[in-house]
């Protein structure tokens, strides 16, 4: 696809029930309260609308397969999250991981 490289993953409400939505980022990174923070977001428009959003730019993740080295940390991050209900920062990255290989799978 034409671009895809620019293409990234909103992994939305990552400390949690976390969802990915595949967006493009649209516009600069700037400081923004989001959710009662103030924080760096990027505007993003959802792939295939013209919808947009502002967004945290910590919550982008790359739209692309794993590395070897994103894996190892997905099974090391699995193993430590097992039973627990987890850290919130821990959980975000776990899911952020999990849902970029559920989409893309890992590197071939």
């Amino acid at each position: 696809m034409i671009g895809e490289t620019n293409h990234a993953l909103w992994i939305e409400n990552g400390d949690g029930a976390a969802k990915a939505h595949r967006v493009v980022p649209w516009g600069k990174p700037h400081l923004a309260v989001i959710a009662g923070r103030r924080q760096r977001a990027i505007p993003v428009r959802f792939m295939g609308t013209t919808n947009e959003r502002l967004v945290p730019a910590s919550d982008l993740v790359p739209a692309a397969p794993l590395t070897d080295a994103e894996e190892r940390e997905y099974d090391q991050l699995d193993r430590q999250l097992a039973g627990t209900m987890g850290e919130a920062r821990t959980l975000k990255r776990f899911n952020a991981l999990r849902l970029r290989w559920i989409l893309f799978g890992g590197e071939e």
